[in-house]
């Protein structure tokens, strides 16, 4: 039917396209002072080690059905040989792969110094800007809820932008083989993203807590029910314990 036949068109144009722009990047060996393009290399590389087993799958998958579809007497000669042709480029690929890596080989360990030196670095700024994270005033009951609120949203933005830093490095490892010196980014980055969440429940829990007292001091002596008191006080102490240990 046509939602098969389209998404074998769209699995061959797609494997196609992937297949020539992989071949393409692999036969560009990268210059020896260019990291970006010894990046995209090395993430081609990369790249083509995830998906190789998805794309051959893909390609046997349509090669069976349209098979099939003429062993019933439809017309697949021409999409066969469109198939055929993509597992001919794909083959290259694979062939291309192990030369490219052995021809990066002097340029990678070249850059590798570089790159491990460059996180090393960010390690140590990440572990200044959690330090100055622990500072900000909504750690503080100097500020009040609103302002601890607004502070709190600064914080959240600028954790978007540590996120991204974050990201764009810890791919830089992956690509240069060494993930583990993200270990401590990556838990300082979680740690602080929790401090932020837990640290508004702490200060909701605290003007919930205001607004009780408050409205328990404004009641009359004559409408008290000590038994009411009792639950509520009791109710806003569980909420108070209930708080993350962060804060």
């Amino acid at each position: 039917g046509p939602l098969v036949m389209n998404e074998i068109r769209r699995q061959i144009k797609e494997t196609k396209t992937y297949a020539e722009r992989s071949l393409n990047t692999l036969k560009k060996h990268p210059p020896k002072d260019d990291l970006d393009a010894l990046i995209r290399v090395k993430d081609v590389l990369r790249d083509i080690d995830t998906q190789a087993q998805n794309t051959e799958l893909g390609s046997d998958v349509s090669q069976a059905a349209l098979e099939y579809f003429a062993l019933q007497g439809g017309d697949s000669k021409k999409m066969l040989e469109q198939v055929d042709n993509v597992k001919k480029i794909w083959a290259d690929v694979i062939k291309q792969h192990p030369m490219t890596t052995n021809a990066i080989v002097p340029t990678t360990k070249t850059w590798s110094s570089v790159v491990e030196g460059q996180i090393e670095e960010y390690v140590t700024d990440m572990e200044a800007k959690t330090k100055e994270f622990k500072k900000m005033p909504f750690w503080s009951d100097e500020v009040n809820v609103n302002e601890a609120r607004d502070n709190m949203k600064k914080a959240r933005t600028m954790l978007k932008k540590y996120q991204q830093t974050l990201n764009e490095k810890s791919a830089l490892c992956d690509t240069f083989e060494f993930p583990q010196l993200m270990k401590s980014p990556k838990a300082e980055m979680a740690e602080m993203a929790q401090d932020v969440d837990e640290m508004d429940k702490l200060w909701t829990t605290m003007e919930a807590l205001d607004t009780y007292i408050d409205d328990c001091k404004n009641e009359l002596w004559a409408e008290m029910n000590m038994d009411d008191l009792d639950d509520g006080a009791k109710g806003q102490v569980k909420k108070v314990k209930a708080l993350h240990k962060c804060t």
